[in-house]
């Protein structure tokens, strides 16, 4: 009689914890990326491109700079096509935590590319063209985030960040028809923007997901649950959801600045 009742618990305890097991596995990855995905594009020329130079964001030196970018003309081919492209974030089954950091990286390094571009272009007098490099990295910035980690947010905003202020400051030298296009470009993008809340809650879910790759479902189920309302974890979403806010907000400043009447009756020039 005790072994079938033992039987009988060893049999329920494998069931229950299949159950758990079944339930908390981390969902599949066999997600459909678009083709091409500009996610991809983004990380690759970062990855392709040569080592910047020290002061790449700061430099007078127009033809150092003209030459850097001479050297680094394929991975710029591929940011100027992956702006017209869709993005989801690829997160394939085996990434490890340095790989996501290596491939942020390179994201970051891509953008800085075009920042290089941008300078030039500011420097040579070619308002237009800085405009253009500067809103790829606008746009761009906003696009690498879709569908990744809280980390991929974080570089996101910081890139759309970069574009966004470099237009501010370039405003005064632009075009009304310039500014037109610009803002018909950004807005283009609020189309399938995600409300906060539901962004918050998607960022969230793939965190854990992704903490379960990391440690195995069980492990990572046990930290999910141990975490799961403490301090520095709710601290951690709630500064993402004030960034993504603020982005929201510099955003909205630009458009309007951009949409307001031009002093200088809107031809750009004082």
């Amino acid at each position: 009689m005790k072994l079938k009742v033992t039987a009988g618990l060893l049999l329920v305890l494998v069931v229950v914890l299949t159950a758990f097991y079944m339930l908390n596995t981390p969902g599949a990855r066999g997600v459909a990326y678009p083709a091409p995905n500009g996610f991809d594009a983004v990380v690759e020329a970062g990855h392709r491109m040569t080592p910047l130079p020290m002061d790449f964001d700061s430099s007078q030196d127009t033809e150092v700079l003209r030459n850097y970018l001479d050297a680094n003309t394929e991975p710029l081919a591929l940011l100027d096509r992956a702006f017209g492209q869709a993005y989801l974030t690829r997160m394939q089954e085996d990434h490890t935590t340095d790989d996501i950091l290596e491939q942020t990286g390179d994201i970051r390094n891509a953008a800085r590319l075009l920042f290089v571009r941008a300078r030039l272009a500011e420097l040579d007098g070619r308002s237009g063209d800085a405009a253009d490099s500067l809103t790829k990295i606008a746009v761009i910035g906003r696009r690498v985030g879709n569908g990744g980690l809280m980390v991929h947010q974080l570089v996101a905003i910081a890139i759309e960040r970069q574009g966004i202020e470099g237009l501010m400051q370039l405003a005064h030298k632009l075009s009304a028809a310039e500014k037109s296009n610009i803002i018909s470009l950004i807005q283009a993008e609020n189309k399938n923007d995600p409300a906060l809340a539901d962004k918050i809650d998607a960022i969230q879910l793939r965190e854990q997901d992704n903490v379960k790759r990391q440690q195995g479902t069980l492990i990572g189920s046990f930290l999910i649950w141990q975490l799961a309302g403490s301090d520095p974890v709710t601290k951690q979403y709630d500064d993402l959801r004030d960034k993504i806010s603020e982005a929201d907000g510099l955003r909205q400043d630009l458009l309007d600045a951009f949409a307001a009447p031009s002093v200088d009756g809107g031809d750009g020039q004082l």
